[in-house]
């Protein structure tokens, strides 16, 4: 996961000039540590407010996945 994980990346949070990391699974975001800085040149979208609505706490419990959809 830690490599794939990376492409999830969305972007980052800008908080009194101290930055967080998000990124995003099921059009919500989890916030998670610093992306390698070739990740970064490739996705430099900044903002300065996130929604909490539009926050997963923790996505491994949240994650809306198809497995719960089927019968298995």
């Amino acid at each position: 996961m830690t490599k794939t994980k990376y492409l999830l990346y969305a972007l980052k949070l800008n908080t009194n000039g101290k930055y967080t990391y998000w990124y995003e699974t099921d059009n919500k975001y989890f916030k998670e540590k610093k992306p390698p800085k070739h990740i970064l040149d490739n996705i430099n979208l900044e903002v300065d407010i996130l929604e909490e609505n539009m926050i997963i706490k923790n996505p491994w419990l949240e994650w809306d996945s198809n497995d719960s959809k089927n019968n298995y």
